[in-house]
Order: structure tokens, then sequence, then C-alpha cells
């Protein structure tokens, strides 16, 4: 419209917000009109498609015929309009889907060069929408069409600018793309931050992280810049978000917070980079940690750069632990359903700085806690809270894994608690039927069996729970652990280290039980070599560029729908299944209304993907074996008695751990090539 135009050329910030705001669909009558037309071409394609296409085609043509001064502008653009509208129908149809290179090299290509801005403003919106046409030609086209978008970043109409930065977001994806802009890489993240000064907004920050993602090998150079421009842009955007209630800019604040973790994660295997960072990422994410959650909608990006620079790099720096008495805070006060996040940094602070943690402390309104005392009420809360979700408590017993593997010898008088939180939480879950909470209790009582084998019983003992513990945990052993490496590893180490007791000093619970433990950990022991053995030949076939799996060809897609006759209604068969799926609720507990709800519990989860803690590097077989061994040298009798109560099959395997034990360490003793 005329409007549309005055505000292109008169107030440009505004065209933009206005075509970005989420309310458009609400006040503009172009969008209801948009949505008429692709309902129709979806539902009753049969009757509307063809003319609808040929009358938007005769506009094109008209246009192009004319002579300059007699052209309409404003309906070339709404006929741009409706065909980029209907783009993902177009595409996924043989018959149009042929036609659009040619529609957009005859119509769009032109527009580029337009002396009318909102032509040229549309040419780089209808890229975004045919992104993913098939080029027929030899990329001549797709060369010309990035060159074109590139100059439109300088484009002295601010709309056209912001339309060319988000075309290069679908355009960089494109085959042969790569080859065209790493070449102009410093430029072009000159001409996306001088945008982005111009104005917040968040596809704009969008488009650069896609960038930074696509060239990550290639940011090293720029990755100081980068984060110094991008917190830079976050305080720009955030004041104008807080001081104007500008929601464009608080979205591009967060988008900048999104994007300077894509840069960490493109330098994250030369963490060195990251103490230059540190200047500019401490303050910021203090900022959002403190202030009483005054800054909560950038919590998750804030904790997302704690994990980098605390994970990456080999030490944690004092200016960075300023920020481990803020996560608390922010839990314990304003940021609790944040808590899956914030263990990530806290594990890394524990492991990588075992000695800070245990020394250090926080001045809290209820007077000096120490940091360890801040992470046991940490997972006390959780595990006690009717709240938490059973995710979340086996998140929070992580916790514990970093304390008890990091800090051998120096937390003995913790035990007692420790005891207290699990054991009442494994009293809560004896009877579920999903077994990952007890799993994830099983790994700390391995744990702290691990640290110290007699403390960790006697507290077993003082509450008389070691014999419905250890049956539970073992008859969980056959049923719950069989894929997870780290549950069946704490398993095995905790269990092997009640060997260094001496029998004498063994309650009766554990000396008459000693050849089913000795039974239950071989087996697992084994199983789990073999396991690492075969994952160990996938992962060099996969190197290698082979695999034993086939693949079908992928089948030709099919033809989209052609929609609804005159004499049929229209039906959606997703709200058909949905239908389907609520009629055969049978009530609020059941796992479909849970998960419709969106209150299901997730049975997939694995923490233990990236949880790293000194006993990374001991292996478990190793660790069996040589405590075996000790334990039969020291007590003969007890352990040739032991022996009577077990199979034949198990003595077997006892000795198969000795000799593969043999083998890995001939193996570690061998020099490396």
């Amino acid at each position: 419209t005329q409007d549309d135009v005055d505000s292109f050329d008169n107030d440009p910030h505004e065209f933009v917000h206005r075509q970005s705001s989420p309310l458009a669909d609400f006040y503009d009558p172009r969008m209801a009109a948009i949505t008429v037309v692709t309902d129709l071409v979806q539902h009753r394609g049969q009757d509307v498609t063809q003319p609808l296409l040929g009358f938007m085609t005769e506009i094109l043509h008209r246009y192009s015929a004319a002579p300059d001064a007699e052209k309409n502008h404003i309906e070339k653009d709404g006929a741009l309009l409706t065909f980029g509208s209907l783009s993902k129908y177009l595409l996924t149809k043989k018959k149009y889907a042929g036609e659009l290179e040619g529609l957009l090299v005859t119509s769009v290509f032109t527009d580029f060069n337009s002396p009318v801005g909102f032509l040229r403003y549309r040419a780089c919106w209808m890229v975004q929408q045919f992104s993913d046409v098939k080029w027929s030609d030899d990329g001549t086209n797709l060369r010309t069409l990035i060159q074109m978008v590139l100059q439109r970043l300088s484009d002295p109409a601010l709309p056209v600018q912001i339309e060319a930065s988000k075309a290069l977001r679908f355009l960089i994806e494109t085959d042969g793309a790569e080859q065209t802009l790493l070449p102009v890489l410093p430029q072009l993240l000159t001409e996306y931050f001088r945008i982005m000064n111009e104005i917040g907004n968040d596809e704009v920050v969008a488009a650069l992280q896609v960038i930074i993602d696509k060239f990550g090998d290639h940011i090293e150079p720029h990755a100081v810049a980068l984060v110094t421009q991008l917190s830079t842009a976050f305080d720009q955007y955030c004041n104008a978000g807080e001081d104007d209630d500008d929601d464009d800019a608080a979205m591009a604040a967060a988008q900048c917070l999104e994007c300077i973790a894509t840069v960490l994660k493109g330098i994250c295997e030369k963490p060195q980079l990251y103490k230059s960072l540190e200047p500019q990422l401490i303050p910021l994410c203090l900022k959002i940690l403190g202030n009483d959650g005054d800054y909560i909608e950038y919590l998750e990006c804030a904790l997302d750069i704690l994990t980098f620079l605390t994970y990456f790099p080999d030490k944690i720096t004092p200016e960075l632990w300023a920020a481990f008495p803020l996560i608390y805070i922010a839990f314990d006060q304003w940021a609790y359903d944040y808590l899956n996040l914030m263990v990530a940094p806290l594990q890394s602070f524990i492991a990588k700085d075992p000695q800070s943690f245990l020394q250090g402390s926080a001045v809290l309104p209820e007077g000096t806690v120490s940091y360890a005392d801040l992470i046991f009420s940490i997972v006390a809360k959780t595990v006690t809270n009717d709240r938490a979700s059973e995710s979340e408590c086996r998140q929070s017993l992580t916790l514990f894994l970093s304390i008890l593997h990091s800090c051998p010898g120096q937390v003995d008088a913790y035990l007692p608690m420790i005891n207290e939180i699990i054991l009442g939480k494994l009293g809560q879950q004896v009877n579920a039927e999903n077994p990952l909470t007890r799993i994830a209790v099983y790994q700390v009582i391995g744990s702290a069996l691990y640290y110290n084998p007699v403390l960790a019983l006697a507290e077993l003992e003082k509450r008389g729970v070691t014999a419905q513990v250890f049956g539970k945990w073992i008859s969980d052993c056959d049923t719950g652990m069989k894929d997870k490496f780290l549950p069946r590893k704490l398993t095995i180490m905790g269990l092997s280290s009640l060997l260094k007791i001496p029998p004498a000093s063994m309650p009766t619970s554990i000396s008459t039980s000693i050849p089913s433990l000795i039974t239950q950990v071989v087996h697992m022991s084994i199983k789990l070599k073999e396991d690492a053995e075969v994952q160990a030949r996938e992962d060099a076939q996969a190197e290698q560029g082979g695999t034993d799996a086939t693949f079908a060809p992928a089948p030709e897609e099919e033809e989209a729908h052609e929609g609804f006759g005159e004499d049929e209604d229209v039906t959606n068969e997703m709200d058909e299944a949905y239908k389907k799926a609520l009629n055969g609720v049978s009530g609020w507990d059941d796992d479909m209304a849970k998960f419709l709800m969106g209150d299901f519990d997730d049975e997939g989860d694995e923490f233990d993907d990236d949880f790293i803690s000194p006993l990374d590097s001991v292996d478990e077989l190793l660790y069996l074996s040589d405590t075996m061994k000790t334990a039969f040298a020291q007590s003969p009798e007890f352990y040739q008695q032991s022996q009577q109560g077990m199979t034949p099959e198990t003595v077997q395997a006892v000795q198969r751990i000795f000799t593969a034990a043999n083998a890995v360490r001939a193996a570690q003793q061998q020099p490396q090539p």
C-alpha cells in the first residue's frame, strides 16, 4: 500500500518493526489474505491453484512488458508475495518446482538493482522463501544470486539491508555457497555488525549465528572481535529492551548470547583462546546471574556460555569463580527451574579445581557458607521438593558424583549427609516402574564405596539397610543398566571396593554375599569390555567410511496432496490422530495423557555422556582385577570358601578377567607409534 511505501522511505525502523511483529497476523489485512490463499491452495488446490498461479504470472509478464513510467510496482510486489507465501507447496510439486528457477531469474534477479526500494526488499525476501530451489545450470545463477544479495547488505535502504542479511542465512546452506562467501568473510562480518548497530533485530543476529556456525573452522582469527562486538551489542539491545520496552531489541539481545555460544563452540578445540575472551564474557554472565533475576530471560544463554568457559579450559580462573555463588543464589531465589542447565558448569567448577571448591565460601544473608554446603543445599532442596521432576533429581545427584570423584579423602564429614539424602530418595523410588532414579542413586553409592568403602558401608549399616540396598541394586543391574556405561562402571568399581575391607571387618550381610557380588561385577565387567570392543569396531568402520549396515535408496518423494474436491469435507490427519490418542486415554496418570499434556518424563535422559571426573582415567577392568588379586592374596582362606559358593562359569570368568587385565596392561606398556 502507499502507507507501506511512505513508511519504507521515511521511517525505515518502524517499517522493519512492523514487518517482524508477531502481531502482524492480527492487524495486517495482507496476512489474512495470504492465509486464505494458502488454505485454499492446500485444501482446494484442484480448483484454485492453476487459475491463481496463472493470474499471478500474468501480473509479472504485464509488469515486464510495461514502459518504466507505467510499471505498477505495488501490483508486482503483491504477486511476488503470493508466490513466496506458496513456496512450500510449490517446491513439493514436480510440475511447479521445475519452473521456479525461471521465475527467480526473470522476475526476481532484475529487482535486486531496481530503483524501487521495496522491490529490492521483496527480492531479498523471495530468496529466503525459495532457497531450496534446484539450480539446473553450472552454478552461475547461484553465484550471481549470492553476489547480488551481498551487494544489498550495503543498500541505501535499511529494510533491504535487513532482508539481505536474513537471506544469506538460507543461501549459505546451498551447495557451492561456501566457496563464494569464505573469501569475503571478514567484510561480511563487518557488514553484519554495522547493521546490528543500526537496529536490534533477532533474525539478523540469528543469520550471523548461522554464518559463524557454518564457518566455525575459520572463525578463530575473528573470535575476539566477534565476542567483543556481540557483547557490546547485547548491552545495547538489553538496555533498549529494558528502557524503551523494545521487544525486538530484547529478542536480539538473547540472540547475541546464542551467537556468542556459537563462537565458543567453533573454537572449543583451542580452549586457550577462551582466556582472552573472559574479560568480555565474565562481566556479562555476572550481570545476568545477579540483579535478583532482572535478566532471567537471558539466563539460559548465560549458563550455556558458562558451561563452555568451565568445561573446555584446563583451569578455571579466579575471576570465573565469582559466578559460583551467584548460580546458587539464582537457584535458591528465582531460577529453580533452570537447575538442569546449572549442573554442567557446577560439575566443571568442582572437577577442574577441587581445592578452590573445598576452600571457597560465599557471603549470604544467613552468613558465610562454604561452596560445598551450597552444593549439598542444591541437591537436598531438589531431591526433597515435590515440584522437582525425577529428571531434575537425577541431574542434581550427579553433583555428588563430582564431589566424591574429585575430592578423595577430603569430604568424609559429608558422607552421612550424602547417605541421608540418597537413601531417602531410594526409599521413595524402590517400587517405581522406571528404574532411572534408582540407578542414579546406585551411582552415588558406588562412588561413595570407591571413595571410602569402610565409611560408606558403615553408613548403610548404621541405618540397617545394607542387605535391602544391595539386593535391589543387584536386581536392577540385570534390567535397568544393560546399555548404560557410567552406571555399570560405577557399580563395578563400588562393589569391587568392598573387597578392600578385611573379611573380619565385613558385616555379615556383606561377607555372606561375596560370591554373588563377585559374580555380578565379573560378568558385568566382561559385558562392558565386550560392548566397548564392539563400539570401537563400529567407530573404526565409520572413520573408514564403511559400515555393516545397508541403506536402501530413498524413495522418490511423493507428490504433495492435491487438496479436497468441492464435495468433500476438509480433514486434518494430525487432528484426527490427536483425537484418537485422547480417546484412548484412560486417566490423567496414563502415559499418553502425560505426553499430550507435556508432563511426560523421558526415560531416555542420559547425563553421563559429557560427565567428566578423575575416574575417567581409571580402567574398571584393571581396578577389578587388581582388587581381587590383592583380596585373594591377603585372605586366601575366606575367598577359597567364597569360591565354593560360585558356579564354575563364574570361576572361569574371574580367570578371564585376570587374563584380560594382563593383556590391557601389556598393551598400555607398548610404545605408542
